[in-house]
């Protein structure tokens, strides 16, 4: 039986999530309870039959403790219990008795992992005959020996396991209300893993309210009820296995055979899993591993010390071994460590690479590998010094990095071609998180060193290429950005570094996204996230890069909800994290453009100051002044005139001195545009509007399509505000054009109120004929899109144009009825009709009925 007998002392608890879910399955012929010694089977079960018998349901119970044909004896006289009859040949018969012929009959059969081939077949005839209102309830140790395929098909089995049956909080609280504070049953819940004969064995042996928590590892009460109920119950085989792999925190079949020397590893890992023993098999893409349970673990390496410090030796030395060959450094490294093999702790990662590991795996598992070493051993090692700085460099340490990297320049052997490449490798990185200014011959001096780094050196290669990829994008130069990102990608291809491609895929995007379009940006990000999710799951610092960058792109596509809080989210993830600016720019600017249009002032303006705290903190160069853009046109939108016209007079005096490189291409043209703003909303409209008409120029000439699209939206609503029909025209035709081609939405979503009332003063001035149709319905579905009114994704601009009566009018119109139908069919007066014409037509740009019959009949998507 379940519990914990042996101490006289088991507690029963309330759980009626579990008791709800038998109930809500008793229509089904079985209910089977699967999962190891101690985890409550039959103390959950003798709670149901209480239930069920208060409730008036007739039930008999076996227990599984006598031979077989006993046992089949005993189920034989508890369905006579239930008026009921098993007969080989002609199956389950009732028998007539009071249970009436409509009532459930409930049979449970405990301890069924006792029972051996016969009381198998007996119970599967059971279950395969005519449903004669029998309900089994089974609890077992190990699956039964008969398959249940086509009853669990035929949705007739409710399962519970042991993950469902694992105390949850509440339970493990009410089984510790007497003994603990609540604050404190998390901490033995997840000790326990929810294994329910050990929290029963906590709470009797060593738990006092007052008194200091007890000692897991101490507490022989525990260790000696696993050694007598479950480990002196293995074969010797299994015990064997057991103890020679303890020391691993997961274990498959091959390093149980290096570990053990023998060749039936996987049998009997598996073997073990399949008894539903404290194994738990963990099946990935490649491989199943194996876990025990932290309890079991414990009590395992508690038995591995008596083996002796050599043998323990032995162990660590072997799995460090086995870890090495199967590419786990981290884990190599730590058993070599537990092994007391300093040297070979040191030697492992340098000749992984040191430097060139992380870059090739990731911070994350580098800075693991950083910390099995001491101290000491990195301070004599120039090598794992630059680890240590890169780390640095990685977790936004910046100028604690490069003060690291200056020191060991000045120390380092100038003879020493390898260290020598790790830190031009580390410089770079440092030049593009500290977010530093370049100069043209410093770039040529970088493509000189790529130049002439020979093929077979691949990764110093790939790293270049990636380097000269971000500094010419910084510098505006999109096709060789986009010749030294593909070589990058092509190196990182062949070197099959899913790391290096997944940084591959983000910078590529950004050009993409600027000068081509939504669509390929788009799909590269979507490929760096799943890259991410497959590869680097456990790794936050690269999940919140690919979201913010992937957050950038479903802005530009209108995919808003709920996206400002989790741009937030990542941005406050990635604080002390990996970073660069144009990262930075992506995640903030998007954030505040939703923030903004949502009227959120105050989120947007903590939201700048986080930007730039984490900016001084890095010490980054250039995009604090790119943040002045986004300040200014925050202050400006929130009305804040006096801090607006110190942001104006700062970013003007940044505009003005241009020659020592404090903004770029991107950074111009966002101040230039916030300048534009402010000046519009300080009655400079004309001067604004020149402003931003040089800054369409520029753009066009470089071929940047997104920012030109800002710029135009920007043009467009001062040259409603000024009322310059004909310019606002072409401006709008030219930003249809662009928006077209780009895919992306982004410029109007910043400018929402502004674009519609724009819009739809250009159709109401020029009138609906003015415009090809195709554009009116790519202006209505724009509209729709970014406002979310009108007719949804029906390409209805006279909807926008419109108000719902004047669409009623219009839309009997088109049928040809004269007003006094269009009255009586709308139940209006006929003067009314006639006022709603006037207005129909004034705002569709025609002078006659028929005018407006034409435009009705082509633009009004067909109702039904």
């Amino acid at each position: 039986m379940d519990g914990i007998e042996r101490t006289g002392h088991r507690q029963s608890i309330d759980r009626p999530r579990l008791t709800e879910r038998f109930l809500a399955g008793l229509s089904r012929r079985l209910t089977l309870l699967e999962a190891p010694l101690g985890y409550g089977k039959t103390t959950l079960i003798e709670a149901w039959v209480t239930h069920l018998g208060r409730a008036g349901h007739p039930v008999a119970s076996v227990a599984f403790d006598a031979p077989a044909r006993q046992s089949i004896n005993r189920m034989n006289d508890a369905l006579a219990q239930l008026s009921l009859h098993h007969d080989e040949d002609l199956g389950l018969k009732r028998l007539p008795g009071e249970v009436g012929p409509e009532a459930r009959r409930f049979l449970i059969l405990d301890d069924f992992h006792e029972a051996d081939g016969a009381d198998c077949a007996f119970v599967q005839n059971l279950l395969r005959g005519a449903d004669q209102g029998l309900h089994l309830v089974i609890g077992t140790r190990e699956p039964p020996g008969f398959p249940l395929t086509k009853l669990r098909m035929a949705d007739q089995v409710t399962d519970f396991t042991r993950d469902d049956l694992r105390f949850d909080q509440t339970e493990a609280e009410a089984l510790f209300q007497d003994d603990l504070p609540l604050s404190e049953v998390n901490s033995y819940l997840e000790k326990a893993e929810g294994w329910i004969a050990a929290l029963q064995l906590l709470r009797q042996f060593g738990l006092k309210r007052d008194g200091p928590p007890p000692d897991f590892d101490r507490l022989t009460q525990l260790g000696e009820y696993l050694n007598e109920q479950y480990y002196e119950q293995l074969s010797p085989a299994q015990q064997f296995t057991l103890l020679s792999t303890a020391h691993v925190d997961r274990v498959d079949g091959d390093l149980a055979n290096w570990l053990t020397g023998r060749s039936d590893g996987w049998q009997e890992l598996s073997a073990l899993a399949a008894a539903n023993a404290l194994i738990f098999a963990e099946t990935g893409a490649e491989t199943t591993r194996y876990r025990y349970h932290s309890l079991l673990r414990d009590y395992l390496r508690r038995k591995q010390q008596q083996l002796g410090q050599s043998r323990m030796a032995e162990l660590h030395r072997g799995a460090s071994e086995w870890f090495e060959a199967n590419a786990h450094l981290v884990e190599a490294m730590k058993h070599a460590r537990l092994a007391g093999d300093g040297a070979r702790v040191k030697d492992l990662l340098l000749a992984a690479g040191g430097v060139q590991y992380g870059m090739l795996q990731g911070a994350a598992r580098l800075s693991a590998c950083l910390d099995t070493l001491t101290p000491e051993q990195v301070l004599e090692t120039p090598r794992l010094l630059l680890v240590r700085a890169y780390i640095l460099l990685k977790t936004g340490r910046i100028r604690e990095a490069m003060a690291l990297l200056e020191e060991i320049r000045a120390t380092a052997p100038s003879d020493n071609d390898e260290l020598e490449r790790e830190i031009v490798l580390i410089e770079a990185h440092g030049r593009i998180y500290s977010d530093a200014n370049m100069a043209r011959r410093q770039l040529e001096a970088l493509e000189h060193t790529f130049r002439s780094t020979p093929p077979t050196d691949p990764l110093t290669r790939g790293m270049l290429s990636n380097f000269l990829c971000m500094f010419f994008i910084e510098f505006g130069d999109f096709p060789r950005a986009r010749e030294f990102g593909d070589q990058a990608m092509a190196i990182y291809r062949d070197m099959g570094a899913a790391h290096l491609q997944f940084f591959m895929h983000l910078h590529l995007s950004a050009i993409d996204l600027e000068i081509r379009g939504l669509a390929p940006a788009r799909a590269a990000r979507q490929r760096a996230l799943d890259l991410c999710s497959a590869e680097f799951a456990t790794d936050p610092s690269l999940r919140a890069c690919a979201e913010i960058y992937h957050g950038e792109t479903e802005f530009e596509a209108g995919a808003t909800t709920g996206l400002a809080e989790r741009l937030r989210a990542s941005l406050l993830r990635i604080d002390r994290m990996e970073g660069w600016n144009m990262l930075y720019l992506a995640g903030y600017e998007t954030c505040l453009s939703l923030l903004i249009e949502d009227g959120s002032f105050d989120a947007a303006v903590e939201l700048c100051e986080h930007a730039g705290n984490l900016a001084a903190r890095r010490g980054m160069v250039l995009f604090p002044n790119q943040l002045l853009s986004l300040q200014l046109d925050l202050a400006v939108r929130a009305g804040a005139r006096r801090e607006a016209r110190r942001l104006a007079g700062a970013l003007n005096l940044l505009l003005s001195d241009n020659d020592r490189g404090g903004l770029r291409w991107r950074g111009r043209v966002r101040a230039e545009l916030a300048m534009a703003r402010f000046e519009a909303e300080t009655g400079a409209e004309r001067a604004a509007l020149d402003r931003i008409t040089r800054m369409v120029r520029y753009c066009r000439g470089e071929g940047l399509i997104r920012l030109e699209m800002r710029a135009l939206v920007r043009k467009l609503a001062l040259e409603a505000k000024l009322e310059d029909v004909e310019a606002g025209f072409e401006t709008l035709k030219s930003y249809i054009a662009l928006a077209r081609q780009h895919g992306g939405v982004g410029a109007v979503l910043r400018e929402r109120t502004a674009f519609k009332e724009a819009v739809l003063w250009l159709v109401t001035t020029q009138g609906v004929g003015a415009f090809d149709p195709s554009d009116i319905r790519f202006l209505a579905l724009l509209l729709w899109n970014v406002t979310g009114e009108g007719a949804a994704g029906q390409g209805d601009i006279l909807a926008e144009l419109l108000t719902e009566k004047e669409v009623g009018v219009l839309d009997e119109l088109a049928k040809g009825a004269a007003n006094k139908v269009i009255a009586r069919a709308l139940q209006i007066t006929e003067p009314t009709v006639k006022f709603h014409l006037q207005n129909i037509y004034r705002k569709l740009g025609v002078n006659s009925r028929k005018l407006a019959v034409e435009i009705a009949r082509e633009h009004r998507p067909p109702t039904g």
